[in-house]
């Protein structure tokens, strides 16, 4: 069972002000409530490993199409990088974030803030996110505005059209840091929230060691798409086999499968030895 102080709060509320509940009456208000209370006792459902499984496999299947046209279309834009546009430039210098800094789950946004391409201290909005993930990954802006966008309904302020890397000041909760919007399980290289006891936005050493071994035993001893397809691979099974809490919503998903094929598509900078 459940509750938290503002549930145990709302009964005597809803009784004194039915209204506010959509409730017409205090008898209507009682009974919700009663019904709440024989919900919230009744033993929890455990979920269906199969029917997880399932759906992981769907949606794996689903955007393992789209990775790899996507692949297709960034190998096409590889072959045509010019040697003298490498990534850093002149005026864009690794500075560490300060104690005031927003950073967050996505290593991309944190890396391009990192170097001056997004503001240092976190909080960007729709047309910086467009010009840095140009200028700094030259991503598409058409996958840049379906991943700001998104970023802005669910964890940012539709009036600015902005939001902040990691947490969110202002709001409690809000910010990229928030769990199943654009952050989801199955990371390349953080822990469920489940698993790391609310912890979504660190580097986990343990995957990350991981991470390096498959990239070890690759024979080009760099990360390919084979080794992250790998570490997908055993962080999905982990997720599914311990996380009870293990929840795989449509669009934070996709996010999760992009950034395996993320990290050797857009995290290279153009010389020969590392394309």
């Amino acid at each position: 069972m459940k509750t938290s102080a503002t549930t145990l709060a709302l009964p005597a509320l809803a009784a004194a002000y039915p209204g506010i509940m959509g409730l017409h009456n205090r008898q209507a208000a009682e009974d919700m409530f009663q019904k709440m209370q024989e919900r919230e006792a009744a033993p929890a459902p455990e979920a269906d490993p199969q029917l997880l499984s399932g759906v992981v496999d769907t949606v794996t299947d689903t955007v393992s199409s789209v990775v790899n046209d996507v692949q297709g279309l960034l190998g096409s834009v590889a072959a045509a990088v010019d040697q003298d546009n490498l990534r850093p430039e002149p005026g864009f210098e690794f500075q560490p974030p300060g104690p005031g800094d927003s950073r967050g789950p996505c290593p991309g946004l944190n890396l391009l803030a990192n170097y001056g391409y997004l503001p240092r201290d976190g909080h960007v909005n729709y047309g910086q996110v467009l010009e840095a993930t140009a200028r700094g990954f030259n991503m598409g802006a058409d996958l840049a505005t379906v991943l700001a966008v998104f970023a802005i309904l669910t964890d940012g302020d539709i009036a600015t059209q902005s939001w902040w890397l990691g947490s969110d000041p202002n709001v409690n909760g809000g910010g990229l840091i928030r769990h199943d919007t654009v952050e989801c399980d199955i990371s390349p290289n953080r822990e469920d929230y489940y698993l790391g006891c609310g912890d979504n936005h660190h580097l986990s050493s343990r995957m990350f060691e991981q991470n390096v071994k498959y990239a070890a035993a690759d024979g080009s001893k760099e990360f390919t798409m084979d080794v992250m397809g790998s570490q997908y691979k055993a962080n999905s099974e982990l997720s599914q086999e311990k996380n009870p809490y293990l929840w795989y919503f449509p669009f934070p998903s996709i996010v999760s499968l992009g950034a395996f094929a993320f990290y050797p598509n857009f995290f290279s900078n153009g010389e020969p030895s590392f394309p």
